[in-house]
Order: C-alpha cells, then structure tokens, then sequence
C-alpha cells in the first residue's frame, strides 16, 4: 500500500543535490548528458583555494560512486552516474596524464569543491535561485566534508545522506522517502501516485519542495524534465555499474582578440573607444603568466600580435603598441575567427581550449563566415566571448558565444555607456568563485560628456579589502585635465603628482594611486582644455591581502536570451555579493539596463524572499525584467551596480544550521538564526551580459497588462493571539506586476476535507473563497516586501476539524497570481492533549496546529504531551 512518510522535506543529500545540477554546461563545454541509463559529462571543479591533496581525490570517486548506486535505487531504476570530469587547479602540480582542462576558468561546474561557507559550515549544500524544476548553479562540498568522516558523519554516509534517525531503524523493509528519511536501506523520491510500493508525497509538509513547488513530489517535478519523461527498461538495482572519471586541468588563461577594423568602426569614435578599452584592460586587469594575441579583421584578417605571456609590465606595454589604429574594408568575422585559432594554439602540443574575444559592431558581408569556422571551434573546445558594438552588429555573435560555452556582451556606442569596459572586466574576472588575487576588481565606471564650463564629476570608494594597484583610468575624444581629491583632503592633479599620471596609450590618462592610496571616499573633476570631451572613467584595484575576504560580484542572466515578445514578458536577473564565500546582505544593488529606441532603465535587485527572490537573505539579489521595461527589437545590456551602505550592510559569519538542506542526524530540527557583523561601504560594477527581443509591437499604447502579482510563497500561521477564537496568518507582500508595486486585493481560500487534499486528483479548482465576514482586519495590500497580517475566525471549523488555507493577489485590472503555500489550523476540544486558549466572552477554547515534517513530530512529542501541539498530518495518515 502506498504510504505517506513525510516526503519532501528540504533535499539535502549528495545525489539529490547532484541532480539539481545536472543542465549546467560544464568546463570542457559538453553538457552533463544522459545517454541510455547513464548520465557522462558531470563536471566537479576544485576551487583554487584547496590544497593538493591525493586522499581526496581517493575519497570523492568513492562518493560519486556510492552516489550512482543510490541514484539508480532512487530512480527505479532509470538513471545512475556514468561519468565525471574532475578538474584541478592549476596551482596543483602538473601531470601529462591530466588532460587540459578549458580555460574559462571553473564558472560552470556542477559541483564545486571549496573553501566552508560561513551560513554552512561543512555542510553540503546547492546553489539554487531560481526556483522549481530549474536547474541549480551548483552543488558545494568542503575538503573537510569528503575526507574527514568525523564530519560527514554529521549527514550520513557521502553519497546517500544521513546513516541513522530517531524514527525508523536504518534496516527498514518499507520504501522511505529520500527526500525525508534518505539514510533508510530502502529509498524513492516520493510520488503523488498511490501505485503499489511508492512512496505517497505529503502535500502538507511545511518545507521548501511544497512551497515551491505548488505542493507537486520531487518525482512530479522530475518527471516534467526531458530525461525522465519517457520510462525506460529499469535496470537491476543490485549490479554495479562502472563510473569512469576523467581528469584535467586548468592551466594559465590563454586569450586571443578579434578585433573588428571594418569601415563602419571609424563612426562616433568607436575604434578609438575599443582600443582604448582594451587598452585598459591589458595594462591594468590581465593576470600575470596569462597569454594574449591580437588579430585584426575587415574583409581580410591580420596578426598584430602573436601570443605573449604577461610576465613585466613591458610586456604589457608593447601589447598595447601593437593594437589596430586605422579602420576601413569590409566585414568578415569568420577570417577573424580562423586567425584567431592559429594563433591562440600555435606552438601548442594539443592545439585546444582558450579563449577568443571578439569585437564588432556590424554584420558579415564578406566569405568566410562564422557558420563556416564554427565547427571547428566548437571541435577544438575554444570559447568565444562576444562584444557587439552597436544594434547594427551581427546577430550572430551571440550565437558563437552560446554554442561555445561563452559569454556575450553589448555596447550601445553611446557617449554615456560604459558596457565596454564593463564587459572585457567581466570577462577578466568571470571563472572564479574564490577571487583571484592577481586580478583586480572594477569598483565604478561612468561615462559622459565635458567641455571647458560644464565639468564631469563623481566619486568612489576604496574598501579596506583592497587597495592594491588601484588605478583611474579616463579614456576621452579631446584632451581633457582630471584632478582627484581623496580622505584627508588630500590633493591630487599633474600639477602636484606629476609622477601618478601616465600616458601610455593615445587618448586615455591613467592614475595610478598605489602610493597615496587610502580607504575611504574618493572624488573626481573632468574638465574639458579645448573642446568637447566623451570620457569614460574606470577605477579599478586589487585585493590587499590573499584575496581569501575580497568583497565580490557575480551576475547573470537565466538562458532564456533570446526572447519572442510578450506582454506577460518577465526576465529575471541576478546578483550575489559576498565576501569571501561569505553572503553579504542588506547591499543596494542596481540594475542598469541599455534599450534599443529609448534611454537606460534603472532596476532594483532585492534580497528579501519575494517575487524572482526565492531565499530571503542569502546574499543573491534579484528582480524581473517585465514587459513594460522593454522599449522595442533589438539587444539589451545590463550592468550591475552594487554598494555597501554603513550602518546597513553587514556580512553573515555563522548561523542558519539546516537551512543549507542537509539536516544533521541529531538535529532537532530548528534553524539558527543567522550571525552578522557589519561591513560598511563598498563599491562593484558589474556586467550582467545582454539578451535580445524580438516582435516587439510598433504601437507600445498596445500593449495590454498581463502580468499578475507573484505567488506568495511565505504564507505561515501565528498563535501569538487566539482568546477570540482566531487565528493569525502572516506573509510578505507581492507587487500589482510580480514583485514591482502593489497588488489590488487579497483572496484567501480553504478546504476543510483532508481527504480531498490527499486525493491524486487534486487541484486548484477545489478550493473554496473564504468569506470576507470571517477575516478580521484585512487592509488593502501593501507595497511590494511589507509584511502583511490578518486574523482569520476558526467559527468556519467543528470541534477537531482542520482548515488548509492558501492565498492569492490580484491586480487592478484582474490578473490573479497563483495560490500561495498552503497552511492548516485545527480546532481542537481535547485539554489532556493541547494546552487551551480560552475565548473570554464565549468560553470556547480554540487550538492551532501547524502542519510539519513527520521527524519533527516525533522530536517535538513531549511538547506535545506539555501542551505545544505540532502536528504533521491527520491521524490515521500514517501507516
């Protein structure tokens, strides 16, 4: 018979964790595939930050291959891991056995090996922001967690969970829950069919797969997924199967430029713009040992350069004599694409990996083109980053960039636009989940426009977490004077600092502050001598220390970058900021978006739990892009602004226990409350990358509102007041659109028949609206991350009946969000049992029940002999 045993408590085990990973591309650029029953390509990066160390090694394969043997149990015999990919670092001593790993760095592993995470200590956990059924980021393991057993204890054995429990012997016959009891001899993940053996999902359960998940089982959920939608021949459970494991690893970044010299890059300056902006990044961001080339192309293609390792300064500075000058031709990308190959591996022994950056601002009208020289790329494992230049430039960039497992990137080529600089920064600095102390970090860009009277100014900051090489870079069209003024009042122009200020590239000053350097606020004056200016301002510096507590921003988009128009459009983009691998909360983080036809769009990103935000204070920012934010056909491109504000910010440094998913064995089950201590002010930028629209309508008045407010996810029940008989329901406001503005109501909903809730047929058409007689002091929503309440009378009940309630927020023009996370309350008429609340006038005693996990029922039965009733299900549910 089908039992429910408290299904879909927060996953927290190795396989589970692994499968939420599994669509991420990897680093040698093949997708973790799933080919017959086994599933090639899963790609574990250890970070730089581990020491080299062979037991661990001997002790991952041994987890992954338990691993396997679980997950073919758990899935019926569908699915186990039938190879991996181990990459090294390069500071990990070389071996000719190791294959060469790709250098785009480890940015797309699915499980990542690491330094202890402050919130988790060594507990295992996934990086997932964006909800159900999607794909995580990655799953994260300590050093400590794979090879000291003392601690992986805490979880139970590496690659299945937790070895022992206070509910049920691990020797159990009965098929459990993987999701609840994964440490039992017997495990599925839980169904909603009520087939003979499966393990029957609990749609009570107060935890994140319900809430998330719209009350659906893990194996609903999966089943929605490609790879499990057709049931394949089950394999015996008990037959070993082979795991092969692969390893490679990183060398020094290798990087070839592509740079576009057509005619069309001598209009509004762009050329002088694009050297001037790759010139700041050789000089000031490139790390030391890495290689570079420089190929130009028109209708034909040239060497500029051969690959040069940056050792000295020198070497820098005569890669930067040797970038294009004159413009003028044609375009044919796809000769730039096969220099760029040559000379990214010649001299190489196993002509492979690198990196190709291009740049161009038009489309190809000149053989051969991209289509011709991409499988050659893709072949030879080569990534090609992207830069467009211009709404002009060819839509075919992004394709190189996505088919390779690279990043793409737009500039506007307006005056005021910074995305250049930003985007090769963000190309420096992507790869890297630990900072790399040889690479600095951009702390502020901005551009605009000087003259003689009218002057451009602004202000940054150096955070104490850096302060090394930190250097203002002005790049302009006219020359120009720039002045700065740091703490203290200290002074600084040509005139006082002669020696700060160099020139070593034809229009762009340079400051470099490494002497004089403090933390603290710095402040700049552009003036203009003669004419006119377009400047652009970038400040950069490195970590002062070993980089291990650099304060850093990652960003980015989902893949969906290439949208078809709608007006229930949304686009969600993200920010984590974190200090070391330590969450950094309460930042203002700012989304600067360029639109083709219209002006730039500043949005707010929050950490708060709502809307696209699926984890309140985890140090991951985000917000959607709607339909309205559009502004017609073309590329748009993002930039992230971050700050630290004092007194606000602060940085978590321990705390939160369970929350990470893994319970412990003898955990109570109760989350710590997170450990802060403040940080003060900060300065990133940050480039998000771009995404593309199309069939945007020629008429904006016509475009209708349909976008509904979010799904209220945080939905709970308080007994903080009930002599009156109610009960107290708490959430957190949604916006009119999503998680932006305020929503025009509130309508809750019941059910009072658990049966019905039980039932395999159940849906949203089942629930009933509750009338607006039985709430008391429900007030019009507020704006978008307030916290709402309302008390809801339990006269609705018979005596021991339970309630299940849910949510939704409508709109001002009737678009209604999903039903929110569903609660329970119980009238209960039993004082043996449950300590009463007497009404004072009626003299009915009222009791509030909460609906949690079965362990937690248990751990929690001498409260509730005491009188603190929690409740998971109705009795008779558990067989």
């Amino acid at each position: 018979m089908a039992t429910r045993i408290g299904c879909g408590r927060n996953p927290g085990v190795m396989l589970w964790m692994i499968m939420m990973t599994l669509t991420q591309v990897n680093l040698c650029q093949a997708k973790a595939m799933l080919e017959d029953h086994g599933y090639k390509g899963i790609t574990v990066v250890i970070n730089r930050d581990v020491p080299e160390d062979k037991v661990l090694l001997t002790k991952l394969e041994e987890s992954l291959t338990e691993a396997s043997k679980v997950l073919l149990q758990t899935t019926r015999g569908q699915v186990y891991f039938e190879e991996f990919i181990i990459v090294l670092p390069e500071t990990w001593t070389k071996n000719p056995q190791y294959g060469i790993a790709n250098n785009t760095g480890d940015s797309t592993e699915q499980i990542l090996i690491s330094s202890t995470k402050s919130e988790y200590g060594d507990a295992p956990y996934v990086k997932q922001p964006r909800g159900c059924g999607q794909p995580g980021l990655f799953m994260h393991l300590t050093p400590s967690y794979i090879t000291d057993d003392s601690i992986s204890a805490k979880w139970g054995p590496r690659g299945k969970g937790v070895i022992k429990t206070k509910v049920f012997p691990r020797n159990s016959s009965s098929i459990l829950s993987i999701m609840f009891t994964h440490y039992a001899e017997k495990v599925e993940f839980c169904d909603k069919s009520t087939k003979e053996g499966n393990v029957l999902h609990n749609v009570l359960a107060s935890n994140r797969q319900n809430i998330h998940c719209n009350k659906k089982s893990a194996w609903e959920v999966m089943k929605e997924h490609s790879d499990f939608k057709e049931e394949r021949h089950p394999l015996p459970f008990e037959e070993t199967r082979p795991i092969q494991f692969k390893y490679v690893q990183v060398l020094p970044r290798r990087r070839v430029f592509v740079l576009d010299i057509s005619g069309s890059m001598t209009v509004d300056h762009r050329l002088t713009r694009m050297r001037s902006s790759v010139s700041d990044m050789i000089l000031n961001m490139l790390e030391v040992n890495s290689t570079v080339g420089i190929v130009e192309f028109n209708n034909l293609a040239s060497v500029r350069s051969q690959c040069v390792t940056i050792v000295t300064k020198a070497d820098r500075k005569s890669l930067i004599t040797k970038l294009p000058t004159d413009a003028g031709g044609g375009t044919s990308i796809g000769a730039g694409l096969r220099l760029g190959l040559e000379v990214l591996h010649k001299g190489m022994n196993t002509p492979a990996g690198g990196t190709l950056v291009v740049v161009s601002d038009g489309e190809e009208n000149t053989a051969p083109y991209v289509r011709d020289i991409l499988p050659e790329i893709q072949s030879k494992s080569v990534v090609v980053d992207t830069i467009s230049l211009t709404k002009e430039a060819s839509s075919v960039m992004s394709l190189m960039s996505s088919s390779t497992g690279g990043q793409s990137f737009f500039d506007s080529a307006n005056y005021n636009s910074t995305a250049l600089i930003d985007s090769l920064a963000a190309i420096v600095t992507s790869g890297g989940l630990t900072h790399d102390p040889r690479v600095p970090l951009l702390l502020h860009t901005e551009a605009g426009t000087v003259s003689i009277n009218s002057p451009l100014t602004g202000e940054f900051y150096v955070d104490n977490t850096l302060g090394e090489d930190t250097t203002v870079s002005v790049s302009f069209t006219s020359t120009v004077n720039v002045s700065l003024t740091g703490p203290g009042n200290l002074t600084i122009s040509r005139d006082t600092h002669p020696g700060l200020y160099i020139t070593e590239v034809d229009n762009m000053i340079m400051i470099q502050l490494s002497e004089v350097i403090k933390n603290g606020t710095w402040s700049y004056r552009i003036t203009a001598t003669q004419v006119d200016s377009h400047v652009v301002v970038t400040v950069q510096s490195r970590a002062s220390k070993d980089g291990s507590d650099v304060i850093q921003v990652l960003s980015w988009l989902p893949e969906e970058h290439n949208l078809d128009f709608a007006p229930d459009q949304k686009l969600a983009i993200y920010a984590e900021v974190t200090r070391g691998r330590s969450s950094v909360l309460n930042s203002q983080v700012v989304a600067i978006i360029e639109r083709p036809q219209s002006g730039p769009l500043r949005i707010d990103l929050r950490d708060n739990g709502v809307g696209s935000d699926i984890t309140e204070d985890d140090g991951i920012y985000s917000a959607y892009i709607l339909a309205k934010d559009l502004s017609g056909d073309g590329r748009y491109g993002i930039k992230v602004k971050v700050e630290g504000v004092d007194g606000l910010t602060s940085v978590v440094v321990g705390g939160r226990g369970g929350s990470s998913g893994a319970l412990e064995v003898d955990t109570d089950g109760i989350i710590e409350e997170l450990v802060t201590e403040e940080l003060g002010r900060f300065e990133r930028v940050r480039s998000a990358g771009l995404f593309a629209v199309s069939g945007f309508p020629s008429d904006m008045t016509s475009i209708p509102d349909a976008i509904p407010p979010s799904r209220i996810t945080d939905l709970t029940v308080s007994n903080d007041d009930t002599k009156d008989g109610a009960a107290e329901l708490e959430w957190t406001s949604v916006g009119g659109d999503m998680d932006i503005g305020t929503a025009a109501k509130y309508t809750f909903y019941f059910i009072t028949d658990l049966d019905l809730v039980d039932s395999a047929g159940f849906n949203d058409s089942m629930w009933s609206e509750v009338n607006q007689t039985y709430l008391r002091d429900l007030r019009s929503p507020q704006p978008a991350g307030s916290r709402e309440r309302v008390n809801i009378s339990l006269d609705l009940l018979g005596d021991n009946d339970t309630l299940v309630l849910c949510v939704r927020a409508t709109d001002d023009v009737g678009n209604a969000g999903e039903l929110s996370n569903i609660v329970s309350v119980t009238r209960v008429r039993d004082p043996d049992v449950v300590t009463k609340v007497e009404d004072a006038e009626s003299n009915t005693k009222f009791y509030i029940l909460v609906t949690v996990p079965l362990v937690l029922a248990v751990a929690l039965l001498a409260a509730l002999i005491t009188g603190l009733v929690l409740v998971g299900w109705r009795s008779g549910k558990l067989k």
